[in-house]
């Protein structure tokens, strides 16, 4: 799938939301975002941890001018509601689709049928003529051009992050030397969780900051949890917005990222 920034006014990215339908749709509307004119994406894992899963996935299934990705929680759920496949079935129950229980499992098949049919691998964006390229988590290769839509069993290669995880304990100039992707100027993932800010990683833009419910988070992050939301406005400049509950559970919107976004725009400009 390819998708062109020119059509819309601003293009709004995010990650891993899991149901937490409440903070995505206020949080967009303090972010400024319109329907008919705006472009939303999400990477993948709109479902699961949350009540609000159902409405989560009809959103991006169903409202104009919106995407996502097939993560590996959507995945799994095609081939336990789809395919009838049990091991994946107790896997989604066993990590947050509690939720299924409240839908008649007709409507769950079709519903995930649909999935299966409009949640593609990867997305291409076109920006400022450049190409950024969109996974859930990441790019087995390194090379982003290799990635077809109609091979959506990759996702389980995405989501075997393992080189990742060992890389962020190494200095920040070997983990972006030898993580720089070809193919597409900035690639933007999803799945694994970033404690307190995203993170770039040579042209890798890692958004998950844990959106999800608090029961799901390793302590040591709990307190930092937050919905990114990376923003190409009509300027063509890339902006991330931070999503939270303040202390009075009150959402709100800030802007702290100012040296990523720096480097950001330099990858696409």
């Amino acid at each position: 799938m390819q998708i062109t920034s020119r059509d819309f006014r601003n293009v709004f990215i995010v990650t891993d939301v899991h149901g937490n339908y409440e903070v995505l749709m206020e949080g967009l509307k303090l972010a400024g975002h319109s329907v008919k004119k705006d472009a939303l994406i999400s990477l993948g894992d709109c479902i699961d941890r949350n009540n609000g899963s159902f409405n989560t996935l009809c959103h991006f299934l169903f409202a104009a001018n919106t995407f996502s990705l097939r993560g590996n929680h959507e995945d799994a759920a095609v081939k336990g509601f789809c395919d009838f496949d049990r091991e994946n079935y107790h896997l989604i129950i066993a990590n947050g689709g509690t939720w299924t229980f409240n839908h008649d499992e007709t409507a769950l098949e079709n519903i995930f049928k649909l999935v299966d049919e409009k949640f593609p691998v990867a997305i291409e964006l076109v920006h400022n003529g450049k190409i950024i390229g969109l996974t859930h988590a990441g790019i087995p290769g390194g090379d982003f051009r290799e990635l077809t839509k109609s091979n959506p069993d990759r996702v389980a290669q995405y989501s075997a992050m393992t080189q990742f995880e060992k890389a962020l304990s190494q200095s920040d100039e070997t983990f972006a030397e030898r993580d720089f992707i070809k193919g597409a100027s900035l690639c933007v993932h999803g799945h694994t969780i970033m404690p307190l800010s995203p993170r770039l990683a040579g042209n890798q833009l890692y958004l998950d900051t844990a959106c999800q419910s608090a029961d799901y988070l390793i302590d040591s992050i709990e307190p930092s949890a937050f919905l990114t939301i990376l923003k190409f406005n009509e300027a063509g400049h890339a902006e991330l917005l931070r999503i939270f509950r303040d202390d009075y559970s009150k959402i709100q919107i800030d802007t702290p990222f100012g040296h990523i976004e720096e480097q950001i725009n330099a990858l696409i400009q």
